[in-house]
């Protein structure tokens, strides 16, 4: 297997005033592979597509010490773990405990993106391929996903936009929101709100439930198929201007919709929370809920 060159750059650890102490890392990595794979135990990472010919990687490594020796010995123990063996740009950072790291990583293009974080965040830009993100505690941002999205944090708040294809997220603690969604979503929240918006010509099925939080998903003029509300600690509403709606029927704490012609379902549900349904209209002016 080539191993694409490696070329390191580390610079000088700094201190500030509070008695965190950093050092700076960088590797270039010429005609990475596509796929690209991040393991990270205490950490935050950032991933950017450039359309650059190489992958560069930037870590800050940090750690709290009154002693600046002793923090600057762990920094000096850090290493990126940079590989490329198996044909996946693989990046494995190495630490002792109590120092963790900022990754800042461009890319000319992937073919499938994996990440994950102990204790940190996840921001993903511009990547083709499934993205399966997964974090313990942090938030999640994903963004313009040419492909799949598959994320999960135990705490923390996760983000969506412009997917191309099916999404599902969860977290246990943290707000969902899902913009321009064109594909199949699924999302769920022990605690916290979802928002979801789906692209005005696109109708995907659509999962959402939260337990502790509200849910509100808005559609584009295209969306059709019957749609399931339930709220049975809150209460479901829904915006049609245009009148749309073939059935708008409500039986306890469920309401029952069909729009157009469409067989596909969805179903938005909070067990203590309102539910909210927009169809956003073609022609101007807002109707109100009811």
């Amino acid at each position: 297997m080539r191993r694409s060159p490696l070329l390191l750059f580390v610079l000088l650890a700094g201190c500030t005033s509070t008695n965190v102490h950093e050092r700076v890392e960088e590797a270039v990595v010429a005609a990475p592979p596509a796929a690209v794979r991040v393991d990270v135990q205490q950490g935050s990472v950032s991933l950017t597509v450039t359309r650059d010919l190489e992958a560069t990687v930037r870590a800050v490594w940090s750690t709290r010490d009154s002693d600046r020796t002793a923090a600057e010995i762990r920094l000096m123990q850090s290493s990126l773990g940079i590989n490329t063996d198996s044909g996946t740009l693989e990046i494995t950072p190495v630490a002792p405990e109590g120092v963790s790291v900022f990754l800042t990583i461009t890319v000319p293009d992937t073919s499938g993106v994996i990440i994950s974080t102990a204790d940190g965040s996840i921001d993903v830009d511009g990547a083709s391929g499934a993205a399966l993100l997964l974090v313990g505690t942090g938030s999640i941002r994903c963004v313009d996903q040419d492909g799949t999205v598959s994320a999960k944090t135990d705490l923390g708040s996760i983000r969506v936009e412009d997917a191309t294809d099916a999404v599902e997220v969860i977290t246990r603690d943290g707000n969902i929101d899902i913009t321009g969604a064109g594909a199949y979503v699924r999302a769920k929240t022990n605690r916290g709100n979802i928002t979801l918006s789906t692209r005005p010509d696109q109708s995907p099925p659509l999962l959402c439930q939260s337990d502790f939080g509200s849910v509100t998903a808005t559609v584009g003029p295209a969306f059709v198929g019957e749609i399931t509300l339930r709220a049975p600690g809150g209460r479901t509403s829904v915006e049609d201007p245009d009148g749309r709606l073939r059935v708008n029927a409500a039986d306890g704490d469920t309401r029952y919709l069909v729009l157009g012609d469409g067989t596909e379902t969805s179903s938005l549900s909070s067990m203590d929370g309102s539910v909210r349904f927009i169809l956003k209209g073609t022609s101007a002016g807002d109707a109100p809920s009811r």
